[in-house]
């Protein structure tokens, strides 16, 4: 069972597309790892989507941790696994930002293909409000702010969904 919980009062239960018990999670290179039963191990980059992946073993797998850019999990009958060094994906980059004419703004994006990015905006660094989300074909692309000119300030902000 894996439980996600945005406050730490309510909980939600996640699918983790496994059958088996997970024993150990841990998270590192911006990404969580379980391990369990038969050999089980899945993946998540935000706690609520989950992927299996093969271990090479059936052996129950009891704990893991993550250390210098490596996951190392360990269980029953000696078994050690470690993965191929991770890093950290590139966090993404908004900018330069182009004011268009009746007060719309087009903006920049610079990050990685292939994952969505929740693009937010906001007048006091406070409360973000979802301005688009995108998905970069390129490692930049560019979206339009229609309403950019409503506030006399406004930050932005790309967050990986």
């Amino acid at each position: 069972m894996i439980l996600t919980s945005t406050d730490g009062q309510s909980w939600t239960d996640r699918a983790s597309l496994i059958t088996n018990d997970l024993y150990g999670i841990a998270f590192g290179s911006s990404e969580f790892v379980g391990v369990g039963f038969s050999g089980a191990i899945v993946s998540s980059l935000d706690g609520i989507n989950w992927t299996s992946h093969p271990s090479g073993t059936s052996h129950f797998l009891s704990g893991i941790a993550y250390a210098n850019g490596s996951f190392v999990t360990v269980g029953e009958a000696g078994t050690i696994l470690e993965s191929a060094p991770l890093t950290a994906p590139t966090p993404p980059k908004l900018g330069p930002i182009l004011l268009l004419a009746k007060g719309a703004a087009r903006i920049t994006l610079t990050g990685a293909t292939g994952p969505r990015y929740r693009i937010e905006a906001s007048t006091n660094l406070d409360s973000w409000f979802p301005i688009t989300d995108i998905v970069l074909k390129a490692t930049t692309g560019d979206f339009i702010d229609p309403s950019a000119t409503n506030s006399t300030r406004r930050f932005y902000r790309a967050v990986v969904q």
